[in-house]
């Protein structure tokens, strides 16, 4: 029970310093990122507030886990000793303290820092709190020099995927709101539009790292009997998921967006939609991942 809550507290943080991270910086490439209109266009700063804050409450949840599993104890049973000791001398420990710091700067930014400068502080702190997500993965357990590549392209893959989701969570409000407001069309194709260049960058970095992260996990020579165990079939439906998300893109870019001139954004909708669906997949798998034996 106790590794299942892990998972799930793990997929969770995924979710909860990504998406703040990726919405916060699309905010500020977007032609609909202003918070001064965040109450007709995207309400970034309730959205944000509030990811942050449920991120730190999840946070705190899973080191509680974290320091318990350590100890071979439940939660109730953590004595402050122990607590101690995992937080100040253990990596993960430490990188868990960090974590619930930075949401909480996160949190404090969204709420009372003025616009830009608030979208600018949230990108800043979780993209700190995303890169620790990579210091409790395989990449931080990396002998000699190559742990620092493997730990860079850990941390390099968790902000392209924080971006990819940010910018899914702030197009898919687009299609969704504001329906009767004016320039609601354009602004949502100004806002594909922009995202095109992102976008394209985000997925070479993607399968750039991801390239490097299974080699540095299975390695070149046990590639081909890696299909039978259960870490490279499930990686295996991460990549089909991502193929999948790849393709609604396409779509998106070069079929659906040129086609918000007549005003319709029900085909839009629906595939940002399963877009994001896929990608929140791909996060839960990844918080399993981490917790299997390659």
């Amino acid at each position: 029970m106790g590794g299942d809550a892990i998972v799930v507290a793990r997929g969770l943080l995924y979710a909860l310093a990504l998406m703040p991270f990726g919405l916060a910086a699309f905010g500020l490439y977007s032609p609909a990122g202003s918070l001064s209109r965040s109450s007709g266009w995207i309400p970034y700063r309730g959205l944000l507030a509030g990811a942050t804050l449920a991120g730190v409450v999840v946070a705190v949840a899973a080191l509680a886990l974290l320091v318990a599993e350590m100890a071979g104890t439940t939660v109730a049973g953590i004595d402050a000793e122990t607590a101690r000791f995992v937080v100040a001398e253990t990596l993960p420990g430490k990188a868990g303290v960090v974590r619930i710091a930075m949401l909480g700067i996160g949190f404090a930014a969204s709420l009372f820092a003025p616009r830009r400068a608030a979208l600018a502080v949230v990108v800043i702190a979780t993209a700190v709190a995303v890169a620790t997500l990579a210091w409790n993965g395989h990449g931080a357990m990396t002998d000699g020099a190559l742990r620092w590549l493997h730990l860079g392209a850990d941390i390099a893959h968790l902000w392209a995927a924080g971006l990819w989701l940010g910018a899914l969570a702030g197009l898919v409000l687009l299609v969704c709101r504001g329906a009767g407001l004016p320039g609601r069309i354009a602004t949502t194709r100004r806002a594909l539009a922009q995202f095109a260049g992102v976008g394209t960058a985000i997925v070479v970095v993607l399968v750039a790292t991801g390239i490097v992260n299974t080699l540095m996990i299975i390695g070149v020579d046990d590639l081909p009997g890696a299909l039978g165990r259960p870490y490279a079939r499930l990686l295996v439906v991460k990549l089909l998921a991502f193929g999948a998300m790849l393709g609604l893109a396409a779509l998106n870019r070069f079929r659906l967006t040129p086609r918000l001139a007549s005003g319709s954004l029900a085909a839009l909708r629906l595939s940002l939609a399963v877009e994001t669906a896929s990608l929140l997949l791909i996060l839960a798998i990844v918080a399993r991942l981490g917790t299997m034996e390659p």
